[in-house]
This record gives structure tokens, C-alpha cells and sequence, in this order.
């Protein structure tokens, strides 16, 4: 049986345009008491994933070759890692604010 590609739409870079992108994972994380649902996504065309808050449709943050790694392959893992590693870059307050407002931490 093979698997079959599911499309989801996510926002670009911008945020001013829908695109399509290949959904790899779905998870869901308590931050600052609030509970957000991402989505493991790659827009086609690209060689690489990103961790997609999914009311947004806005990306969080990009899922690195490492983390893939150091996750043995498991995209929900590794979606898990880099949001940890975002809270610990940004703290957990600034990353809530943040998916909330539906932006991205700079």
C-alpha cells in the first residue's frame, strides 16, 4: 500500500499568500498554559520541513537536519525539539505572544 501525499495550505514567508505545502506530521504543545496544535509541513519545491502553527498557517520555525537526525527520522519528534528550542531561545511568555498574535520570534 503506498502512502498518500496529503496538502494542506500554509502561509509564505510574507504572509500575504496561501501556498501548498506536503503535510509529514501533526503535534500539539502546551505554551504558557495555552495549547497550540503545529503541523509538520514542506512546501513543494523545497528540501526542507518547518513546524507550521496550524491556525496561522504562519511557520514557527524550521525543523534542522540535526534535530531530523537526532530524532532518528520522527518528524513529530523532531517538530517537538526545535518548538523546545525555540521556547528556550525566546523564553515561553515571547513564543506564546507570539503564535498567538500569529506572527514569528525574531
Amino acid at each position: 500500500m503506498q502512502h498518500e501525499t496529503k496538502i494542506v495550505k500554509v502561509a509564505d514567508v510574507m504572509r500575504d499568500k496561501v501556498i501548498d505545502a506536503e503535510l509529514l506530521a501533526k503535534t500539539a504543545k502546551t505554551i504558557g498554559g495555552v495549547r497550540f496544535t503545529f503541523l509538520v509541513t514542506r512546501v513543494l519545491g523545497k528540501s526542507y520541513a518547518a513546524v507550521t502553527e496550524s491556525k496561522s498557517g504562519g511557520k514557527a520555525a524550521k525543523i534542522t537536519t540535526h534535530s531530523l537526525e537526532v530524532c532518528k527520522g520522527d518528524y513529530r519528534k523532531a517538530a517537538q525539539r526545535e518548538i523546545g528550542l525555540l521556547i528556550q531561545r525566546h523564553g515561553e511568555d515571547r513564543v506564546r505572544a507570539v503564535l498567538e498574535f500569529g506572527g514569528k520570534p525574531t
